[in-house]
């Protein structure tokens, strides 16, 4: 008889039947839920609620400004000479494609072509005096680089050409043409902010000496097909208004001179012009 059944006939035997199904139906109950807790509270059986993943928050780009231009406007350093008169605006940055001569270049501008005529100053033309050494003189300022372009009142001259204040590589162009004595101040209505300051550096290459102003003291507007008519120094024959090569006596030939390919007007005392074609000593003889 197992210890269970042995205990069983003893509670039995000094209980009434009443509290025996009681203490039986009690045990049965006990055991029930001792053996459902058994079952969750067993080591390594433990319930966990499952963890849902959650997807990684992505910053989002800041939106653009609306306001805010497309690329930064060109700057003109303060220091570059001359640049004081420029007028306050729009800074335009282009490419140069070609110089024509020496205040006339052609540049890529917003994806085309344009003709562009430097403000306030002029230049001899390509085929007069001294017009081929402005328009290298131009093309060496002006570099390889970018070029900004700044305008005046007037955004075409009567020819169709875009008019512009141009500077490149820390050089204010015009400025600087007009400096180096191969251009001359000019007012051209109503494009003068630069006006006082060209005409100071102008007054500057007369004092130095420099360019044109190494030929000529004077220069006088409208006296010819351009615009700058150079007047001879003393010494120099009238013939030859680009140089300075003395009159005669004694007669002179190419060879007894360093000028070549420059203008001559009559009477032409050396016989410089032998084609008569304008331009004297175009050979090497």
């Amino acid at each position: 008889m197992t210890n269970l059944t042995h205990l069983m006939l003893q509670i039995r035997s000094t209980m009434t039947p009443c509290l025996v199904i009681c203490l039986v139906l009690g045990l049965l109950t006990t055991g029930l839920l001792s053996g459902c807790a058994g079952d969750s509270s067993q080591p390594g059986l433990e319930t966990v609620a499952p963890q849902l993943s959650q997807p990684a928050l992505e910053s989002s780009p800041a939106p653009a400004d609306p306001t805010a231009p497309a690329t930064a406007e060109p700057t003109i350093p303060p220091v570059i000479p001359g640049v004081q008169c420029l007028p306050e605006g729009e800074r335009l940055t282009a490419r140069l494609i070609k110089v024509t001569d020496g205040d006339t270049i052609v540049v890529e501008l917003d994806g085309e072509q344009v003709k562009l005529r430097y403000i306030g100053v002029d230049t001899p033309e390509s085929d007069e005096p001294f017009g081929p050494t402005a328009s290298d003189f131009n093309a060496t300022l002006l570099g390889q680089g970018d070029l900004i372009l700044v305008r005046d009142q007037s955004e075409v001259d009567p020819f169709g050409r875009m008019l512009a204040y141009v500077l490149a590589g820390g050089r204010f162009i015009n400025y600087e043409l007009v400096r180096a004595g191969w251009a001359i101040s000019k007012a051209y209505p109503p494009d003068t902010a630069c006006l006082a300051v060209f005409d100071e550096a102008q007054a500057l290459a007369q004092v130095d000496g420099l360019g044109l102003w190494a030929l000529s003291p004077t220069a006088t507007p409208g006296q010819r097909s351009g615009d700058i008519w150079l007047t001879p120094q003393a010494g120099c024959d009238p013939s030859y208004p680009g140089v300075c090569i003395p009159p005669g006596p004694p007669d002179l030939d190419c060879g007894d001179i360093t000028f070549r390919n420059f203008k001559v007007i009559p009477p032409d005392p050396h016989h410089f012009d032998m084609n008569q074609d304008g331009f004297g000593c175009e050979g090497n003889g």
